[in-house]
This record gives C-alpha cells, sequence and structure tokens, in this order.
C-alpha cells in the first residue's frame, strides 16, 4: 500500500512539474518510465542490517532505518524500520540458554500454542538451530502481525522478528531469509 502510494506520488510530481510547458512535453512512456525506476530502486535496494552486538546480520530489500536503542532495554540490540512498507525489524539478545535447545524451542511451541493473547499461530521446524514461528494480536484496533526465527548460538539465544500491520506473513519471511550469527 506504501510502496503503491510513492510510486503515484512521483507520477504525480512528475505531471505536476510538466505544467506550463507544452502537452508533448510528458507523454505516457515517460510516466511509466518513472514509476518503473521509482519500483526499481525500492526492490533493489539490497542492505545489510547488523545488531549492536555484531552477532546477528540480515540481509534485506528495502530502505530501512536503524532506529536509536534505548539503553535500559539491555535485551533489543537492533531495531529498524521500513517506512515505505510498514516494516519493523527487531532484533533481541535473550541471554543465556538455561535448558536444551530442543526442550527450548519445545517449550517456546507450547507457549505460543496456550496463549490466548495471539492469533493465526503457526509454529514451524527447527532447522540448524533455528525454528520459526509467526502469530497476529491485536492493539486497539490494529491488527499486528509478526514473523520470527528463535535462533540457538551455542549458548546463547536471540530473536529477530519482523512485525508490521500492513504486510503478508510470506512478504514479512522475505526479511528473515538471509539471517546470519557471525
Amino acid at each position: 500500500m506504501f510502496l503503491n502510494r510513492f510510486v503515484y506520488s512521483i507520477a504525480l510530481c512528475t505531471l505536476l512539474a510538466s505544467c506550463g510547458k507544452p502537452e508533448s512535453s510528458v507523454s505516457d512512456a515517460d510516466i511509466n518510465k518513472e514509476i518503473a525506476s521509482a519500483e526499481e530502486a525500492n526492490f533493489s535496494s539490497m542492505q545489510t542490517l547488523t545488531d549492536s552486538s555484531q552477532k546477528i546480520t540480515l540481509k534485506v530489500n528495502g530502505m530501512f532505518t536503524v532506529d536509536e536503542i534505548d539503553s535500559s532495554n539491555s535485551s533489543l540490540t537492533l531495531l529498524s524500520r521500513n517506512q515505505l512498507d510498514d516494516a519493523l525489524i527487531r532484533v533481541e539478545h535473550l541471554g543465556k540458554l538455561q535448558v536444551p535447545s530442543e526442550q527450548y524451542f519445545k517449550q517456546l511451541a507450547s507457549m505460543f500454542k496456550q496463549q490466548k493473547t495471539y492469533n493465526d499461530v503457526r509454529i514451524g521446524n527447527v532447522v540448524d538451530e533455528r525454528m520459526s514461528y509467526r502469530f497476529t494480536y491485536k492493539v486497539d484496533e490494529d491488527k499486528f502481525k509478526e514473523s520470527c526465527l528463535a535462533i540457538v548460538d551455542g549458548e546463547e539465544l536471540y530473536s529477530v522478528c519482523v512485525q508490521s500491520v500492513n504486510l503478508s506473513f510470506d512478504a514479512m519471511d522475505k526479511y528473515l531469509s538471509d539471517v546470519r550469527v557471525n
């Protein structure tokens, strides 16, 4: 939705800029070229986001800005927003694992399935010490979606989540497709 507004805004600006010029100075082909260029710029903007501990790296398409992290929240290591498509990426270092990873993943899955606060819960399989999970929840009238990875690296536990009101789960999962532990 935000991308469509962005593209149409560029097209409108192009049209407004042509006011006062002969009608033939801006053609439909010129407008279509501007729109295609704007869409390509958004989709080909590969970024590398790294959390403050330098431990988790994500390669994502988009125009993300990194938010300053409040030092009082010691577990949050990255907060990054893409205003164009309403995505928020959050990385947290949750500390040392207190139980074996297999047990942790089972407990996490069970906790999400039993919660009444979360809806549309889906738990993925554990692969390479990672488990994907997703859910929805309401805040006032907004229905938020989150798609996450729980990652165990040695004895350390990390959570990487994408949150959005407007994006589909499939679109959010693309942001989690290239998450690396350094």
